[in-house]
């Protein structure tokens, strides 16, 4: 994986990420960044090894310190 674009967070790829309408741009493990913006049902958060899965997001219009989706104890969803 390649460095992760400005404010975006890690993600586990264990576990599907707070139910919400919270939309993100998300990178991809082959290092592609979609800027479209997706709810997280729009998305398929548990790694399955392939160059598709997610490995980062922002949250749009979230500050990435103040975010109640971003638990820093363990570093992601």
């Amino acid at each position: 994986m390649s460095e992760l674009p400005k404010d975006f967070r890690p993600i586990s790829g264990k576990r599907s990420p707070p139910k919400g309408d919270t939309k993100y741009e998300v990178q991809f493990r082959n290092g592609f960044v979609d800027r479209t913006g997706y709810t997280a049902s729009q998305l398929v958060w548990i790694h399955d090894g392939s160059s598709w899965d997610i490995v980062a997001v922002k949250a749009i219009g979230e500050d990435i310190r103040g975010g109640v989706a971003w638990n820093p104890k363990s570093g992601g969803y």
